[in-house]
């Protein structure tokens, strides 16, 4: 049976949205539906499962829909392709790329290891695919032009080899995880050209550098600004499909207005915006929308984001026991353009300023990275404001 959102009734969809809004599910979510409403709606969580394997999961007391599981079709819609093979190399000192890049198959997977070499003998090679798991270089000359591969997966990688090692690639699906405290930019894959996007970070800012890509598929976890966000999507109008989002601030359906294509969205159920997303849910048939809690998107025990101020971020971190401490950890002097020879000689220069006013700061810079801890916002506003006065 081809069932599709479409062809619901406006009130079956809208209470099934008002049900499952935030909750993951409902028992009563099908209440009112019929077969084919039933089977659109179930497909909107597992869009892979057969018409009989959606009816057996059907709610207990809806007898009839369960009954119809006898003569539904098992025929399951078209799946994900099967993952291709790899060559594995893991826990070792020190791999050189270029041994195994004439090897078969095209596809390599390096995990747990400190030193790479040879990303440049990737070029010219066979090999498609590369991914990287809790890795590390000493190489940090960023390969010009960028080899050019379809896949990219960077996950957990050694801070000082990121740069070095987006810069040298342009991958048309990437997948970016990383664990370290602090915001992440997304500037760094500017110059790539990405149609499947997936990245997981504490903090994810810089996404307006994004807006000349054309994605098909995003997925973005702990997003800083949602207009920064909106921005960041503008080039994908027109080809965007599936979009998972999950952000630090609320915001409204204006993030996703434009996108002429989209078939799934994925959000934080924020209570905020809950009527102001159902109405759009139901009015946009055709987009198959899961409103997950907003925790789903936030790792535990990862500092979130306070605010933003004056365009940069202030982190918050919240024991189980004991006061939040607020932190500013942010590449101030680059990203601000300050006339300072590194973020470390901002901090002297704060530090004074800091024991005038009397302000408790706890101190922690390196040359990249402005790193300043206390117990309130505010105070890390003020080393905000004072640092941005130095450019005036």
């Amino acid at each position: 049976m081809t069932a599709v959102l479409e062809r619901v009734r406006p009130h079956v969809l809208r209470a099934y949205y008002e049900t499952t809004y935030g909750q993951g599910g409902g028992r009563h979510a099908f209440d009112g539906a019929t077969l084919e409403e039933y089977l659109a709606l179930a497909r909107i969580v597992y869009p892979r499962l057969s018409d009989k394997e959606l009816l057996q999961r059907a709610p207990p007391h809806l007898k009839e829909l369960r009954a119809s599981a006898a003569t539904a079709s098992e025929s399951r819609p078209p799946q994900v392709p099967e993952q291709p093979e790899w060559q594995f190399i893991s826990k070792k000192d020190r791999v050189d790329l270029g041994e195994y890049v004439q090897q078969s198959p095209p596809r390599i997977r390096v995990s747990e290891v400190k030193n790479i070499v040879g990303l440049e003998k990737v070029r010219g090679s066979p090999v498609t695919r590369l991914a990287f798991n809790k890795c590390g270089s000493e190489g940090r000359k960023v390969l010009q032009p960028a080899l050019v591969l379809e896949e990219l997966e960077a996950r957990w990688i050694d801070p000082e080899w990121i740069p070095a090692l987006l810069g040298s690639v342009s991958a048309e699906k990437l997948w970016f995880d990383w664990d370290e405290e602090q915001p992440w930019n997304a500037r760094a894959l500017k110059h790539m050209e990405i149609s499947h996007l997936q990245v997981d970070v504490p903090v994810l800012m810089g996404l307006a550098n994004l807006k000349a890509q054309r994605f098909e598929t995003a997925y973005v976890t702990c997003v800083a600004d949602a207009g920064d966000l909106k921005e960041g999507l503008a080039g994908s109008a027109r080809t965007l499909s599936e979009l998972t989002i999950g952000a630090h601030v609320p915001f409204g359906p204006e993030v996703v207005a434009g996108l002429q294509k989209l078939k799934r969205l994925r959000i934080g159920a924020y209570p905020e915006f809950r009527q102001r997303w159902i109405d759009w849910a139901v009015g946009h048939r055709e987009v198959s929308c899961l409103f997950d809690p907003p925790v789903t998107f936030i790792r535990e025990g990862a500092p979130s984001l306070a605010e933003m101020h004056r365009d940069v971020p202030i982190l918050v971190t919240r024991p189980k026991r004991g006061t939040p401490k607020y932190r500013v950890e942010y590449d101030v002097v680059g990203e601000c353009e300050l006339d300072f020879d590194d973020n470390g000689d901002l901090e002297d220069a704060l530090k004074a300023a800091a024991r005038q006013q009397k302000l408790k700061v706890q101190w922690g810079s390196e040359a990249d990275t402005l790193v300043a801890t206390a117990a309130d916002v505010d105070t890390c506003r003020w080393v905000i404001d004072t640092a941005l006065g130095f450019a005036t």
